[in-house]
Parts: C-alpha cells; structure tokens; sequence
C-alpha cells in the first residue's frame, strides 16, 4: 500500500464496502394453448421485488455465450436444478418452446429498498438441450436472433431523407 497518501483519505478508502448484485429470473413460458406462466427465481433467498414474490432455494444460471480458439461460437444457456425431475412434466409438455427468460441485475442496496433500477437482459429459449432429474438446460437465443428477422442496415428518415416524414 502506498505511504504518501494523505492519512484521511485512506480512512476514506479503507470504508468502502463493494456493492454486491444480485440477479433475479423471470421465466415466461407459454403452454400450448394457454396464456403465459411466468416464474419468477432468485438463487438466493426468497425476496419482494417490484410487487413480485421471487422464489428461493432455486439455483440457476446464464452461461453466457463465448468463442473458443477455432473461431466456433456457442449461444448462451439457462440452467435451472430439476430436484427429482419436477419441471420435466412442463418441458416435456412444450412450456418451454419459445419461453422468454429474463435476468435482471440488482444492487443489494436498490434490492432492499425496492427502487425499480436494474440491469435487463433478454433471451428466447431455441431449444431444450438436456433434461433430467437434476437438471434442465436451455440454449438460448438473442430476441432478435432467429430465422426471418432482419434489422436494416439504414433508416430512410430525415434529415438525410427530406421527402420522408416521422410520424
């Protein structure tokens, strides 16, 4: 540690505490023929957030996806314990197609004073990749990311495009 510093300020420094997150899953699955079921984990402990009830004792993760040296890249996968295969049933029966999980990433300190202030991501479930007893993993896919969708490389709007109005 330096010496030269100013014996206040090292006080100073010496009180800072990390501000930890915490993330936060909403699983929205749509069983065939029904409306949404969402599902709402913390990995922790069971907390209030935001009007919803987030349940404990659920351990689940976001691998985020990653390239390896050959270039080749994998999609990022949600993995959730399946304690004696209790959400088999709901996968088995196509919940999970096309489900939307969602992670959201909290400071400790917006946690517990219930300020709408977090970090969002998004993903669409493309595939079930293995279940189990003890555990279920699903391959991921941006929103966006799919067969027929396309983002346009330009927007035809003013001031590059005069004729065109926004409405």
């Amino acid at each position: 540690m330096r010496t030269d510093l100013p014996a206040s300020q090292v006080q100073e420094a010496m009180k800072l505490q990390a501000r930890g997150l915490v993330e936060l899953y909403r699983l929205d699955m749509h069983p065939p023929g029904g409306s949404i079921f969402s599902l709402y984990i913390s990995p922790l402990k069971q907390v209030t957030w935001q009007g919803h009830t987030w349940f404990d004792d659920t351990p689940c993760f976001v691998a985020e996806s990653g390239q390896n040296v050959a270039g080749d890249s994998s999609r990022p996968k949600f993995s959730i314990v399946n304690p004696n295969g209790v959400w088999s049933r709901y996968v088995h029966q196509g919940y999970a197609n096309n489900a939307t999980v969602r992670r959201y990433r909290i400071l400790t300190t917006d946690l517990a004073a219930d300020n709408n202030a977090f970090q969002l991501s998004s993903w669409r479930v493309s595939k079930v990749v293995n279940v189990n007893k003890d555990i279920v993993v699903l391959e991921l896919r941006g929103v966006l990311d799919g067969a027929n969708f396309w983002i346009p490389s330009e927007t035809y709007r003013p001031p590059k495009y005069p004729a065109v109005s926004v409405q």
